[in-house]
């Protein structure tokens, strides 16, 4: 059956706290929500296990990294071949961290 309704959905069923479900990240946006503008490793290793992270913290493609561009991250190649992932919170909706 067709059917074409003018309504939002309704919000996703989740129990995190900014929407969408929880990741592995949550601890650590926390804690670069807490000292914004320090940059911190958050990630060493192995680049099979990181994935496009640097993208989904600048985008927000993580709830915890939510609003898009309240983050920024950079990764770096190790001589040694070790990845490493960097992170800081610059602030949301306009607000500019110190």
């Amino acid at each position: 059956m067709r059917v074409l309704r003018w309504e939002r959905p309704p919000p996703p069923v989740s129990d995190h706290p900014r929407g969408g479900r929880a990741s592995q990240w949550d601890d650590v946006a926390a804690e670069l929500r807490a000292n914004p503008g320090v940059p911190g490793v958050i990630y060493e290793g192995p680049a099979a296990r990181v994935g496009a992270l640097v993208t989904k913290i600048r985008s927000g493609g993580l709830a915890c990294f939510c609003p898009a561009g309240a983050f920024e991250g950079a990764r770096r190649n190790r001589p040694d071949g070790v990845i490493v992932v960097y992170a800081w919170y610059v602030g949301d909706e306009g607000e500019v961290a110190s």
